[in-house]
């Protein structure tokens, strides 16, 4: 397709690689300030079919930094107003809609889709998420950010480290953390970038990182983190695995 051309003429993306974007699957979890910025960064990738999953509604304050929605949408389901821009914005990606919130009821739903993009604001279900996606197998990048900072990390299916090596005891999510639109903008473009390497077969320059953006001095920094054998997640999953060979 024409809209396509020019990315088309970049390394990982010659030779086929956007004929496997188009073919890919990525549920988005999570419609608000990441979630905004993730999905106009998979939709102008080329992304062939693209699943929302979030039960919260819009409100006027979160229109500081979830750009997809203008002040006619609040009160609106952020799943179907987010998937109401999706259409106008690229009619021929495939968008399907699940207004609900995500529980261990409801997580085989990532079964359905090649990569999950967690956008949430809140640790428990980016947890859940992460043992849903090294159960299953799924790859999993996940997103944060609080005041002038934000993260990224990248869950490989298969063996960790998992987001669970990384927060094994995390705290459980008590108040909303500040939050200002570039930091989710930033952030949430980042993840959209990764899910592209990583459908393509390019996750080598990310791969057990935990990386962190500080907005104040403009810098990215890494740290390496490595499986942790008695993570309830991975490592549990890894001893499984190993059982069955």
């Amino acid at each position: 397709m024409q809209r396509y051309n020019r990315q088309e003429k970049l390394k990982y993306l010659q030779g086929g690689g956007q004929k496997k974007l188009f073919a890919a699957s990525v549920l988005l979890a999570g419609a608000g300030g990441l979630g905004c910025s993730v999905l106009p960064g998979l939709a102008g990738a080329g992304i062939g079919r693209i699943g929302i999953v979030d039960d919260d509604r819009i409100t006027f304050d979160n229109l500081n930094r979830q750009f997809l929605y203008t002040p006619a949408d609040v009160g609106r389901q952020k799943t179907e107003a987010a998937a109401a821009w999706l259409a106008r914005f690229s009619p021929d990606i495939r968008s399907e809609i699940y207004t609900h919130r995500l529980t261990r009821e409801n997580a085989d739903l990532v079964e359905d889709f090649d990569l999950v993009v967690a956008a949430v604001d809140n640790i428990e279900t980016r947890q859940l998420l992460n043992e849903a996606c090294v159960r299953r197998g799924i790859p999993l990048i996940d997103g944060g950010i609080c005041g002038w900072g934000g993260s990224l990390f990248y869950v490989k299916p298969g063996g960790g480290p998992c987001l669970a090596c990384l927060y094994p005891q995390a705290d459980k999510t008590d108040t909303e953390p500040a939050a200002f639109g570039t930091m989710a903008g930033i952030i949430g473009m980042a993840q959209a970038q990764m899910a592209v390497l990583a459908l393509t077969g390019h996750t080598e320059g990310f791969e057990g990182k935990y990386i962190w953006f500080d907005g104040v001095r403009m810098e990215f920094h890494h740290t390496v983190i490595k499986p942790q054998s008695g993570c309830a997640i991975c490592g549990e999953y890894a001893k499984e695995q190993a059982g069955n060979v």
